[in-house]
C-alpha cells in the first residue's frame, strides 16, 4: 500500500506563519512530541540542548562532527540517530546536538527528510506537504 500524503498547517512563529511541524521521537522507550522548524536550507536536523536533555541524549556518547552555520561559523555537534513518526510514517533521522553553543529552536533539515519525501512549502496557503518517494517506502 502506498504511504499517504502528509500535510501540516503553518504555525505562528515569530510574528508570521512558518513551517513548524510536530513530530514524535522515540526516546527512553517512549514516544515524545517535539516541534521542529522545517528548513530547506539546513543540511542536518538539529535539536536544542534543552530538547536533547529532555530526551536523555546528553548522557549518551555520540560521534561528533563539525558543521558550518549560515553565518560562516564552524561548531561541533554530536550525532544521534533516532526513530521518528511523521504523521503515520515511521523513519529514522540523524539529529545533531550542539556542543558549546545552542540554538533557540529545533531544525528539521534536508539530510533524511528530503530524500524520503517531495516537500512543498505553500506559503500562500500556509501549508507544507510531504509526498512520499515510492522507492523509499
Amino acid at each position: 500500500m502506498k504511504p499517504a500524503i502528509i500535510r501540516f498547517p503553518y504555525r505562528h512563529y515569530r510574528e508570521a506563519g512558518a513551517p513548524v511541524i510536530p513530530i514524535k521521537v522515540l526516546a527512553g522507550h517512549r514516544w515524545r512530541r517535539i516541534w521542529g522548524y522545517l528548513d530547506s536550507g539546513a543540511a542536518y536536523s538539529i535539536l536544542t540542548v534543552t530538547e536533547a536533555r529532555r530526551l536523555g541524549l546528553l548522557r549518551i556518547k555520540a560521534r561528533r562532527m563539525a558543521v558550518t552555520t549560515s553565518g560562516g561559523q564552524t561548531h561541533q555537534i554530536s550525532l544521534h540517530r533516532l526513530w521518528v513518526k511523521l504523521g503515520d510514517h515511521r523513519l529514522s533521522i540523524t539529529f545533531g546536538v550542539p556542543r558549546g553553543f545552542d540554538i533557540d529552536f529545533n531544525l528539521l533539515g534536508r539530510r533524511d527528510l528530503f530524500r524520503r519525501y517531495q516537500i512543498c512549502f505553500d506559503d500562500a496557503r500556509g501549508v507544507v506537504t510531504f509526498v512520499p518517494n515510492r522507492s523509499m517506502f
